[in-house]
């Protein structure tokens, strides 16, 4: 296993930080959510986060794009991104 390669060199503190899980979801979801929110996981892995990205989101990519290529002179790649970004309204 690649841990036993690693532990030599990792300090005790850290070696102890380290869990390993199996392919069960009763084993790993549980500690997986002890650190993540759920409403930050995809369901898959146990959280409620909708995958999909939302017309709120694709608003703040725009704001975002437009505040980046504000006064740039490559206004063909503004003009692209948004409208790559509206075809997902």
């Amino acid at each position: 296993m690649l841990l036993s390669l690693v532990k030599p060199v990792l300090a005790t503190k850290t070696y102890e930080k380290i869990k390993v899980f199996g392919p069960n979801v009763d084993e790993w979801q549980p500690a997986l959510l002890e650190i993540i929110d759920e409403h930050d996981l995809p369901p898959r892995y146990g959280g409620t986060k909708d995958p999909e990205l939302t017309a709120e989101d694709a608003e703040e990519v725009e704001e975002a794009a437009e505040a980046l290529f504000e006064g740039s002179d490559d206004d063909d790649d503004f003009h692209e991104a948004k409208e790559d970004l509206d075809t997902l309204d």
